[in-house]
């Protein structure tokens, strides 16, 4: 192994190794033998494997080129000059031996795996400059098509498409971290839903999943090539496509959605590695049948847009109010004002159709950011104080009370007045410092104005 120094220096670093391992302490005593025996080896390793500068026939030798030549000739005589060089030089290259790639990396590398497949590991990480900042990290020492999906996701940048955080390979380990996400058949052992809950989360993903396959199939032109494992959900509850190991250019539809086919039965069947191509409906919803069974079809396949839009039409399978919800945050910053104050009513009634994850990761932090970049106003407050029950205290003061105080800040009277008639909903989660400081002063005024 070789390290080159300004692309000047060339060390052969196994041979400096081998002059550390070869230099006998008994050879050294005395007061200085320690600094003695640093000069030896260096001397020893310099003179078996001297500097040697890269350059062309007639050559001039520059001024750093004969700096740095010079340099060499004292580490041959310590004798001559000073001695500190010589023995600033034996810290220097141990650093270089021993420099370990994980340090400087800028996630946390996981040691153990919450999950494992197809012979790749799943661990949580984080980023170490923001520990708030969680991410997934896959690793393998075996599978090498950990690379392959690694290259693909750096350029296949999309909303239905797992984010590409980071990569590191040491030795024969390949490292891939993402946003976080696990895989779907994870996702619904770790997940507690109801019957009802489960149909229209399903409703949700594909449409998720059909979208990230419309942008493949028409824009990227490849399909997918391995659906079967390659849905992943994030942490708000979001289905986004992985496993881009056997994409091929696009020429049909048809192995993309035969293969979510598959994936359907299996969430509503059991997860099977082992599924045949003659299977029953079995327990799939009677409102998933059409879209299943177009899916499935062994003859002539729709398009992704199609699908999309036949399952968002009137008596469509993704036409219903949790899709919608969903949607109009999505889209809020498009919507008139009167469509948000209506879709702020009906939300309040809605969330308990949401499963914890949903309503807690994905919508609470839509409703902050349409507060504190919309004009959403007093009829966020709600909907707020409801799915706040789903935080920790730390995360309730990180994340409701400071919209809790720009509410009370408000000069409009009605939003005060709301915060009062719901105070005993949060009034446990202000600290005495924040009651006083930002927050009774504005109390104040609405009762002498009330």
């Amino acid at each position: 192994m070789s390290l080159f120094i300004d692309n000047n220096i060339v060390l052969d670093i196994t041979a400096f190794e081998n002059s550390c391992k070869t230099a006998s302490s008994d050879l050294f005593g005395g007061k200085n033998s320690k600094n003695l025996e640093k000069q030896t080896i260096v001397s020893t390793f310099v003179n078996q494997n001297p500097f040697e500068f890269p350059r062309q026939q007639n050559h001039r030798i520059s001024k750093p080129e004969m700096s740095q030549f010079k340099s060499s000739q004292r580490l041959l005589n310590p004798n001559e000059g000073s001695n500190n060089a010589l023995l600033n030089i034996v810290p220097m290259l141990s650093s270089l031996f021993s420099r370990d790639p994980r340090a400087n990396f800028s996630y946390e590398l996981p040691a153990d795996s919450f999950c494992q497949r197809s012979g790749i590991n799943l661990g949580y990480s984080f980023k170490k400059a923001e520990p708030n900042e969680k991410a997934t990290c896959f690793w393998t020492s075996s599978n090498m098509q950990l690379r392959t999906q690694a290259q693909k996701l750096k350029t296949l940048r999309h909303p239905n498409i797992i984010t590409f955080y980071d990569s590191l390979e040491i030795q024969d380990t390949f490292y891939l971290v993402t946003e976080p996400c696990k895989p779907l058949s994870a996702y619904f052992e770790d997940t507690k839903l109801t019957p009802a809950q489960k149909e229209l989360v399903v409703s949700w993903g594909l449409l998720q999943i059909l979208k990230g396959l419309k942008f493949l199939h028409n824009e990227v032109k490849i399909t997918q090539g391995s659906m079967r494992e390659a849905i992943y959900v994030t942490s708000s509850g979001d289905w986004k496509l992985n496993a881009f190991h056997q994409t091929e250019t696009f020429k049909s539809a048809k192995k993309d959605f035969n293969d979510l086919a598959i994936v359907i039965w299996q969430i509503f069947n059991g997860f099977n590695e082992s599924v045949s191509d003659s299977r029953e409906i079995g327990r799939i919803p009677k409102r998933l049948h059409t879209l299943y069974k177009k899916l499935d079809s062994k003859g002539q396949i729709m398009a992704a847009t199609d699908l999309l839009t036949e399952c968002r039409s009137v008596g469509g399978f993704m036409k219903n109010k949790f899709v919608d919800t969903l949607l109009f945050l999505d889209e809020f910053q498009l919507r008139e004002s009167t469509e948000k104050q209506a879709f702020f009513m009906q939300l309040k009634d809605n969330l308990d159709m949401f499963p914890d994850d949903i309503a807690k990761n994905k919508i609470l932090p839509k409703l902050i950011h349409t507060y504190e970049y919309g004009d959403a106003g007093s009829h966020i407050l709600i909907p707020m104080v409801k799915l706040g029950r789903l935080l920790d205290e730390e995360e309730y003061q990180h994340r409701i009370v400071p919209c809790l105080v720009k509410l009370f800040s408000s000069p409009d009277r009605t939003t005060r007045v709301k915060l009062l008639e719901k105070i005993e909903e949060f009034a446990p989660h202000l600290k005495p410092q924040v009651l006083n400081d930002k927050i009774y002063g504005f109390v104040f005024i609405i009762f002498c104005y009330t």
